[in-house]
């Protein structure tokens, strides 16, 4: 296989790290992977899992791209009156421009961690070059049997004068004026990054599938209160069309930054095994222009990339 750091965008502001299979070893496929940031963690993500990540995709045959967006790691920040959203959609359309313009390969594979699963949902509904999006902790919806499953496991492990005080603590709030099914979010950090409702969420996802894109969301342990149990996804969008092509997995055993190696190797092995799924999926012929906030200053971002993709060998000192 082989590495080099890669500069890209509109002033050659994002870097990241392109692997490559070695010669011969390229799948017929015809995919690539965006590996995105999670939160503000560098590229590399949590424990270095976006390396490793991409190196095992090598030895299978995919090219990736591990990258900081906008104003994170090693990427400068920019001028100009985007939201994140939008500048996180001009980014990663940049990223896969750069792939593109390198390897001739127009199939995205986006793999998100928790705000990077976020970012990647987004990505995917503007830009039909994406063929697959894994959303690892991405948004979560509950039922009442979420609920009725963290109270009991938090009963187990509370005292119970703790317990008593709690309830009634509930019941004197029930008695005022709080909304009913309020719609609780780890997402909601602006007003333009709310978390879409249900209805939303799952036209989405229909409409995705309806494209072909394959679909993977993966729910840790540590969302107790959002996910805790196998079955809830197909308990809150069973009756959705793109519940019948969802690869869908709950590892109660695993954290939200898969801290141990054994968590770790559990994630890139069924990221893998996932990857090898859509590279053995036939692809359609053409892929339609992606749509983007500003088409304009897209089609203008794609040509300085397709020239500073060739001429930033050597940016910058980055990190792997």
């Amino acid at each position: 296989m082989a590495e080099r750091p890669v500069q890209f965008g509109s002033d050659g502001h994002l870097v990241g790290v392109l692997s490559l299979p070695a010669e011969g070893r390229r799948s017929r496929g015809d995919l690539a992977c965006l590996m995105l940031n999670v939160g503000v963690t560098h590229r590399i993500g949590p424990r270095r899992v976006n390396v490793k990540l991409a190196r095992q995709l090598a030895e299978q045959g995919v090219a990736s791209l591990r990258f900081d967006l906008s104003g994170i790691g090693d990427s400068d920040s920019v001028r100009g009156r985007l939201n994140f959203r939008e500048q996180a959609l001009r980014d990663m359309q940049a990223a896969m421009d750069m792939v593109e313009a390198e390897t001739g390969i127009r199939r995205f594979a986006v793999i998100g961690i928790c705000s990077g699963a976020v970012n990647g949902y987004w990505l995917a509904q503007v830009d039909p070059r994406v063929a697959g999006l894994m959303m690892f902790d991405g948004f979560a919806y509950t039922t009442l049997k979420t609920r009725l499953v963290h109270d009991w496991l938090r009963l187990r492990t509370t005292p119970w004068r703790t317990v008593l005080q709690k309830v009634k603590g509930r019941l004197i709030r029930s008695m005022g004026a709080a909304p009913a099914n309020q719609q609780v979010s780890i997402f909601n950090v602006g007003p333009d990054e709310a978390t879409p409702t249900r209805a939303e969420f799952a036209a989405a996802l229909n409409g995705l599938a309806q494209r072909g894109v394959a679909l993977y969301m993966i729910y840790s342990g540590s969302l107790l209160l959002h996910f805790n149990y196998a079955a809830q996804t197909h308990d809150v969008f069973g009756h959705e069309p793109f519940i019948a092509g969802l690869r869908h997995d709950y590892w109660p055993q695993v954290d939200h930054l898969a801290t141990s190696q054994a968590s770790q190797r559990q994630l890139l092995d069924a990221t893998c095994d996932w990857i090898r799924s859509i590279v053995s999926t036939p692809t359609p012929s053409a892929i339609s222009t992606p749509s983007t906030p500003d088409r304009s200053e897209h089609a203008a971002d794609t040509a300085r990339t397709r020239s500073s993709a060739s001429a930033a060998r050597a940016p910058r000192a980055a990190r792997p």
